[in-house]
């Protein structure tokens, strides 16, 4: 559901609330407005959506600390992004997805349930550059679902995601999507605290992995995110309190052999 904040100008923001968390503990800064100055010298201004008293459960609204290093990672690798078709899964506030496109993408696709946050900060950076807004698009995507993952016209060169884990029950509609989305050569970058694979810590990570190795792709962990990586904490129901390890950026690539479907 979404909850309306009142601005003190008297606009309206939509503070997005996730049905599967009873509150997170916020990342430092969670409520700043995020400046990234990208390696071809691009600015970006990141806002996030949800203020102070509205935010006890959110998740789309803040800018989490795995896009930030995604977006890092993309800065300092663009060759990852240049000339290819990309898609963000749970965009939030897009930060890692206009990245993308700042660097040199040929086609964004930023998706999420809630798409405001994504659409306000798309418009804030690049509406006065029609030739960087014209590389995006914004469509709502829930996990799973076919007829939206058709809208989408897959298969990606690319997709990314930071910070998708943190829920299990989401692992396999996730991994549908994922598969969906793909064709053999298409490559996966994750930004997690939840695990990666083989990691024996995160045993519900460990699931997720196995089905996509078993869908076809290969997975393996390329980056510890230098001095960014740190611990994040996570509140969840019923299970209580959660920890998390280090960000890292997990490769995935379907393999020539990948089936049609997760399994």
């Amino acid at each position: 559901a979404q909850t309306p904040v009142v601005q003190a100008n008297g606009s309206q923001l939509s503070c997005v609330r996730s049905p599967s968390m009873a509150s997170v503990e916020r990342p430092v800064g969670w409520n700043e407005v995020k400046t990234v100055v990208l390696s071809n010298g691009t600015r970006l201004r990141v806002e996030p959506e949800c203020s102070m008293a509205s935010a006890g459960d959110g998740t789309g609204g803040f800018v989490w600390e795995a896009a930030s290093v995604l977006a890092d990672f993309l800065s300092a690798n663009p060759a990852w992004v240049v000339g290819k078709r990309v898609i963000e899964l749970g965009a939030g506030c897009g930060l890692a997805g206009l990245a993308a496109g700042a660097l040199g993408a040929a086609e964004v696709t930023l998706t999420d349930w809630h798409l405001s946050a994504a659409e306000r900060n798309l418009d804030a950076n690049f509406l006065k550059r029609p030739e960087l807004h014209q590389r995006f698009k914004l469509r709502r995507l829930s996990w799973g679902d076919a007829e939206q993952i058709a809208r989408v016209t897959p298969p990606y060169d690319l997709i990314l995601g930071s910070d998708l884990l943190y829920d299990g029950s989401f692992h396999k509609s996730l991994a549908d999507t994922l598969v969906a989305l793909s064709a053999p050569g298409t490559r996966v970058l994750l930004a997690t605290p939840d695990g990666v694979p083989g990691d024996g810590a995160c045993s519900y990570c460990g699931r997720f992995y196995m089905r996509l190795d078993d869908a076809g792709f290969a997975a393996f962990d390329i980056a510890v995110a230098g001095p960014r990586a740190k611990k994040a904490r996570l509140l969840l129901e019923p299970a209580g309190e959660l920890d998390r390890g280090d960000i890292s950026i997990v490769e995935l690539i379907m393999r020539a052999d990948a089936e049609s479907s997760a399994t």
